[in-house]
This record gives C-alpha cells, sequence and structure tokens, in this order.
C-alpha cells in the first residue's frame, strides 16, 4: 500500500485510538501533526507496517498550514487526510485508494460519513450560490429544511457508487499528493473552517476531480468543547466564512451582502450559544462546514 496517513491534532483524547487503527491497517507511514504542544519537537517511531512521525508544531500553525507541511515529509503518492476524531478501517481505507487510482484525473475522494449513532451524514455538497448561501446560512438555524439547505446539502443526491461530486469534507478524504502539490495544497489563509471548500474549487479549476464514493464508510465523532474554545472556534468559522465568501464574491453589492449575512449568523449563533450554554460537537480541523 503507497500511502501516508496525515493527522493534524489539537488536544484530541482519541488520537492513539485512530494511530493503533492505521497501524492495524497496514499504512506504511503515518504523520501526526500535533499544534497545541507549544516546544517543537521531531519524532519517528518504527511500526509494525512502517513509521510514524508524530512532529510538534510549537504553536498553532492551523488546519492548513499544519497538513501542508506534513505533505512536504510525504513518501508516497496517495495522501490520506484524516480527523483525529473519526473511525476509519482497512476496507474502507483500501476501497478509497482504489477508487482514486481507478479514477482518472480524480485529485480527491471522498467517503459516506456516519455520524456516532450511525446516521448518515452529509458527505458531500455542492458550492452554494449567493441566494442559497444565504437562506442555509441565516434561515437554517430556525428552518434546517428550508429549499436552500436542501439545494446546497443535495439532499435527494443518493449515488450508489462512486460518482464526481463539487466537494467532499476534509473530515476525511484521500488525495493524489500530484494534484495536491499541483494546486499548491491548502490556502493557509485559512486557519480553520472552509479549507477544504477552497481545496475542492481549486482541484476544479485545475481540471481535477473530486469524488464521492458510498463504498467507504467511516465514522465521525467529533469533538466537544464549551465556553471560550466554542466562540473561538464561531469566530474562526465565520471568518473563514467571510474569507471564502468575498473571493467567490468580488462585486461590492454581493461582497456587502455576504458581510451583512455573515454577521448576522454570528449574532444569531452566538445569542444561541450563550442562551443555550450547551456543549455542542464541533471539528478541530478539516472542519464542520454547516454554513
Amino acid at each position: 500500500m503507497e500511502l501516508t496517513a496525515v493527522v493534524v491534532d489539537y488536544r484530541t483524547p482519541t488520537i492513539e485510538g485512530l494511530v493503533a487503527a492505521l497501524i492495524e491497517a497496514g499504512v506504511p507511514q503515518i504523520i501526526v501533526v500535533d499544534n497545541a504542544t507549544p516546544k517543537a519537537a521531531h519524532v519517528q517511531e518504527a511500526s509494525s507496517s512502517g513509521e510514524v512521525l508524530r512532529i510538534a508544531a510549537g504553536k498553532n500553525l492551523g488546519y492548513g498550514a499544519a497538513v501542508n507541511w506534513a505533505a512536504t515529509l510525504c513518501n508516497s503518492g496517495s495522501i490520506l487526510l484524516l480527523n483525529p476524531d473519526v473511525s476509519i478501517g482497512r476496507e474502507a481505507i483500501e476501497r478509497l485508494a482504489a477508487t482514486l487510482a481507478s479514477s482518472q484525473g480524480a485529485a480527491a475522494v471522498g467517503p459516506l460519513t456516519l455520524t456516532a449513532s450511525g446516521e448518515p451524514y452529509p458527505s458531500f455538497r455542492r458550492f452554494p450560490t449567493l441566494l442559497d448561501a444565504g437562506m442555509h446560512a441565516v434561515l437554517g438555524l430556525l428552518w434546517p429544511s428550508n429549499p436552500g439547505s436542501r439545494r446546497y446539502r443535495l439532499e435527494s443526491a443518493a449515488p450508489a457508487s462512486a460518482v464526481e461530486v463539487p466537494w467532499i469534507s476534509g473530515a476525511c478524504m484521500m488525495l493524489s499528493r500530484r494534484w495536491f502539490r499541483r494546486i499548491g495544497g491548502f490556502d493557509p489563509a485559512y486557519f480553520l473552517y472552509l479549507e477544504d471548500v477552497d481545496l475542492c474549487r481549486r482541484f476544479h479549476l485545475a481540471g481535477g476531480q473530486v469524488v464521492f464514493d458510498p463504498g467507504a464508510v467511516i465514522t465521525h465523532y467529533g469533538q466537544l468543547s464549551s465556553g471560550g474554545a466554542r466562540f473561538r472556534s464561531l469566530l474562526h468559522h465565520h471568518r473563514s466564512l467571510l474569507r471564502y465568501g468575498l473571493r467567490e464574491y468580488r462585486s461590492l453589492p454581493r461582497g456587502l451582502m455576504v458581510m451583512a449575512g455573515v454577521a448576522v449568523r454570528l449574532a444569531a449563533v452566538s445569542a444561541k450559544a450563550l442562551a443555550t450554554r450547551e456543549r455542542e460537537p464541533f471539528r478541530g480541523g478539516g472542519a464542520e462546514h454547516d454554513w
């Protein structure tokens, strides 16, 4: 198996379980970038299938920048990019690798994602129009099944086999290292959230394909956070929304609409979080992108 698994970690308690699962699956190279340890370090360990590189960044580089760094150390043609809070087995890994290899022009392949309760989670989505983005981001808070959200989530699409799609979640994606290098990797300007949407859009613009394969199945649990960490994640999320929206819609009227929509959504979500003070799941990278 010619493959490198890359995981960006930030204080995830289940990280060692994922590393053990990747070793058991026979992944020959595993790179873990620790964005939480303040002192830089680089440790190489032997595993039953190959090697495990553990890199302490010395600071929080952000998700995309950490993946880009790890990708320079890969010695394989394919990269399995994983959030630290996912569960994946050998069968899913082999299926993703086979689909990537067999799909001419494929730059990235994503699996069917299940929640912790075993329910299917939207594993691929469309690039939203300004109208759909606004309906999903604002109306979606009170009316989750509004037409804009349904179109964005492609809820009517349920492919039975591998199919080309607009974008897949960075929680788990198999990447062609050649295509990843060709477009310059992740845009490090996205510290957290939306980096996978931007990556897939640039794959398409460069002529690469993004593929969803429901035959590969993973479980994404999501990390738990509250208080200050929760609000920091909200700020990062909306900052990325603003950056993506302004890059996509460059005219002044549309740019003002993007800024107004992001501001309204941030205010609404923050008010809800303050009122409920619930512990809600969020992903620490390759993140939850439910606009």
